[in-house]
Order: C-alpha cells, then sequence, then structure tokens
C-alpha cells in the first residue's frame, strides 16, 4: 500500500476548518470528504479485505451479510475510481477476480445482490474497461436469472446461494422485482445476449397489465400470479426505487425503446401528487403513504428523501414534465427534519401533521444516502451553493457523531449527542458506495462526472452505481 494512502487517514483526522492550504472552499470540503472516505477504506482493506462488511468500534470483519463476496470490496470499487485511487481500485479488482459466484454462503436478498454486487461490477467496468469485471459481472448475473423461476416471471425476494436455487416464498414487493432492469439491461447490452433484458422487462410488463388503474402500483406482490395483494403505495420501503427505474430506463434505452417506460412514470406521477403529497405545518410540502388498506399515513421514511432527486432527474433528463418545482419543495421539508435531532443526523422516520412541528418517530441514523443524493442533483440542477453546504452539513454530523475506531458507525438515537452510548457497531456497504459518493460528487468539477444537463452519458442505478449510456 502506497505511503500517501496510508498516511491520508492521519491527515484527515488532523485536519481542521482554517488549514485549507490554499484550497478554495469547495476543493477544501470534496479532499476532506475523499481522505475520510481513504481512512475507511484503508481500514477495510486491512482488517476486512473480502469480508461483506467492516464493524466500525473495534474493526472485525463481519463476513458474511450478503452473500459472503465482500459486498463493501465490490459496493465501494466505482467510488476507488471516481476518487482518483487507481492504484487502490487495482488491487481491490485483483481479489475481486478470485470470487466464485456459484459459491454464495447464505440466503440473502435478490434486490441488494443485484444493485450492490451486480451494479458495482457493471459500473467499475463501464468506467474503467476491465474486462475482468465484465467477467465476473456475467458470473453473477447468470446465477441471479436463476431467480425469476416463478409463474409470473416475477424474481422470488431470496436467493439461496447455497444451494443456488430460488427460495420459493409467495411474497414479493415492487422494489424487489422492480430494481433489477437497469443492470439487467445494461448486462444485455454489454453481452449481447437479450436474456438478462427479457427477464427483467417482461415484469415490468406484468406490473403494467395487472395495475387495478392508471398509475397505482402497490407495493405488495404474489409472485405466483402477479397480482396486486394490497392496496400500500409507497414512495418509501418496498416500493421507492421501482419509480425511479422507469425514467432511468427510458433514459438508458432512449424514445423508442423506452417510450413504454416513460408513459409509465408519467401515470405513477399523476397518483404521487394526487394521493400522497399534502400540505403540513409551517407551510411545508409533506410525503406520506398508503398502507394496506388504503389509508393515509402522515409519516415520512429516510427513503423517502430520494424522491426530490428522482423528481429533479425527472425534469434535468426530459425537459418538460414540471415537477422540479415539486421537488425542490420536498427537498426543503426534508432539509428541515435533520434541524429537529440535536445531532443533526437525519431520523429514520418522523410524522406531521397540519397543526404541530414534525415529531421524530424513530430515532436511529443508519447512514443512509438519500438525503445528500437529492443534495446532489439539486446542486447540479440549479448550481444552488446552499445543497453544498447542506451536504457539508451532513458530514460533518456523519464526522461528529459516527466516526469511530475503524470507520463511521449507526447510530441509534439521533438526539443524543453522547455518542459513546449512541453508536452502533455496524458500517453498511451503502455508506461508501452512496453516502460518501454523493457527497463528493456534489463538490467534485464536473470533469468527475458530467453534470445534470449533460447526464445522457451516464444513469445512476438505485445504489448510485454509474452506467453507462450506448446510444
Amino acid at each position: 500500500m502506497k505511503l500517501r494512502y496510508i498516511l491520508a487517514p492521519i491527515l484527515a483526522l488532523c485536519f481542521k476548518a482554517s488549514d485549507q492550504n490554499g484550497l478554495s472552499e469547495q476543493e477544501y470540503r470534496m479532499n476532506t470528504i475523499r481522505n475520510y472516505f481513504i481512512f475507511t477504506w484503508v481500514n477495510y482493506k486491512t482488517r476486512a479485505m473480502g469480508a461483506d462488511e467492516l464493524r466500525p468500534m473495534d474493526g472485525t470483519p463481519d463476513v458474511s451479510v450478503w452473500g459472503g463476496w465482500g459486498v463493501t470490496l465490490v459496493d465501494s470499487l466505482d467510488t476507488l475510481w471516481l476518487m482518483d485511487l487507481k492504484e487502490e481500485f487495482r488491487d481491490a479488482v485483483a481479489v475481486i477476480a478470485q470470487i466464485d459466484f456459484s459459491k454464495g454462503t447464505i440466503a440473502t436478498s435478490f434486490f441488494e445482490v443485484t444493485i450492490r454486487n451486480l451494479g458495482g461490477l457493471i459500473a467499475a467496468y463501464d468506467l474503467s474497461g476491465e474486462r475482468v469485471l465484465l467477467q465476473k459481472a456475467k458470473e453473477l448475473a447468470d446465477v441471479l436469472m436463476l431467480d425469476f423461476d416463478s409463474p409470473s416471471g416475477f424474481p422470488y425476494t431470496n436467493f439461496d446461494f447455497r444451494a443456488q436455487q430460488p427460495v420459493r416464498e409467495a411474497y414479493a414487493s415492487l422494489a424487489n422485482i422492480g430494481s433489477c432492469q437497469l443492470g439487467f439491461a445494461r448486462m444485455s447490452q454489454l453481452t449481447g445476449d437479450p436474456k438478462y433484458f427479457n427477464a427483467a422487462l417482461k415484469v415490468y410488463d406484468v406490473l403494467d397489465q395487472n395495475k387495478p388503474g392508471s398509475g397505482l402500483y402497490y407495493a405488495d406482490l404474489d409472485v405466483n400470479t402477479g397480482k396486486f395483494t394490497s392496496k400500500t403505495l409507497t414512495y418509501g420501503a418496498i416500493g421507492d426505487s421501482f419509480y425511479e427505474y422507469l425514467i432511468k430506463l427510458r433514459v438508458m434505452l432512449g424514445p423508442q425503446n423506452g417510450a413504454k417506460y416513460l408513459r409509465m412514470f408519467d401515470e405513477s406521477m399523476i397518483q404521487f401528487k394526487s394521493q400522497l403529497l399534502v400540505p403540513c405545518y409551517g407551510n411545508r410540502l409533506c410525503l406520506g403513504f398508503n398502507d394496506r388498506n388504503g389509508k393515509f399515513q402522515p409519516l415520512i421514511q429516510h427513503l423517502n428523501f430520494f424522491v426530490p432527486g428522482m423528481l429533479l432527474l425527472g425534469d434535468g433528463y426530459l425537459p418538460g414534465r414540471n415537477l422540479s418545482a415539486i421537488g425542490l419543495d420536498l427537498l426543503e421539508t426534508f432539509s428541515h427534519i435533520p434541524r429537529l435531532a440535536r445531532t443533526g443526523l437525519a431520523p429514520e422516520l418522523v410524522s406531521f401533521s397540519p397543526n404541530a412541528e414534525m415529531r421524530i418517530e424513530s430515532k436511529a441514523n443508519i447512514l443512509r444516502p438519500e438525503l445528500v443524493e437529492s443534495f446532489f442533483y439539486a446542486y447540479r440542477a440549479t448550481h444552488n451553493p446552499i445543497y453544498q453546504d447542506r451536504t457539508w452539513a451532513a458530514f460533518q454530523a456523519f464526522r461528529n457523531y459516527s466516526l469511530a475506531n475503524y470507520g463511521f458507525s449507526e447510530y441509534a438515537d439521533v438526539t443524543d449527542t453522547y455518542k459513546k452510548f449512541q453508536q452502533r457497531n455496524a458500517m453498511p456497504s451503502f455508506f461508501l458506495a452512496e453516502t460518501f459518493r454523493y457527497m463528493y460528487l456534489t463538490f467534485a468539477p464536473d470533469s468527475k462526472l458530467p453534470p445534470l444537463s449533460n447526464l445522457n452519458q451516464w444513469v445512476f442505478n438505485t445504489e448510485a452505481h454509474p452506467f453507462k449510456i450506448s446510444t
């Protein structure tokens, strides 16, 4: 390992706000975020390389969380590339080349393995051109194809990677079946084999045929019949990423091949605006969800925070949808939520009403990326520095309260500043793959990734892995 990579974590931890060494504020912030990523990566590499995750408080490896193939390693590949850590990238690729995806360790989520492992391999290949990454992506995609063996053609929720067969449970969620399409479509483009595209896009055909009304895609389904089983309507858990994939597929596939998905997205926006958006206290715009019985619940999940970015993305890719104003209004509401907590960390769940301030209902912060994701899109769309300032505030909250001995920890109670009792010994791979990446790219020059107005070159999957758009 190069000396500069060993020293970078030390510099990061000692760097003071006044020590900018002639850098602009934007460069200083970008470099500081990068140094803390290096601090975290070096600890993963030296203490847990090849394990799924690193426990940030005691520096021990968590070997098998999402299949046992080193999900943090794979998930972080394109972050290494984008942060210009090319030697570290090549070292990581050498380890990944030895992974055998036909030998998993546990039964685990089809959704998570697809967006993290497969998405990470595809994006790293698209950025670097390293052929072994495409080879490993194909090996994993071929295993995941076995999960579509259901009567409806939906993938099962979990796949047993030890037995190399699906866990044949009847329940399916909208997010699980509707968030593989970008990765599988890109695999068909890269390999020339339509089987990946055909399996994944059949799912959308069935959803479109079975929806109970225009734009209504309920979140609970039966994998055997392909039918919706509840009236849950949500842009949070079990629904969220399906909706962003509709607009992103249109971008990836072009105006002719992607027209159907644009129509589905536009229809979904009608229900989104009419059923889930409501005014709330303080002249704010709030976003709730409908439960299994179709009853509106005035609750905002941290997972909802991606929605402003999706709406800005819709206008940025395909102008004329008039979604940006709603997105920016929602982002103002979501930006207020971390201020409810003494730490400045955003909680998992808040409730709202027309007559009272929002209230924290679930106090944990698990290092999620959705808020900084929307700040990234808002800055790229508007170039308003307020979104860089808010990104920096989010980073400072992580640094002040989640920074642990060997990485960054989940935080149990965002209202309690006594971090000794609130840090939890867990660091999900998405913190390095998404949260760090969005923070860094919000300050990075356009050469690191095209601005929103030129994102016809790349499209992010829901794990923030950039796929190249082939036209």
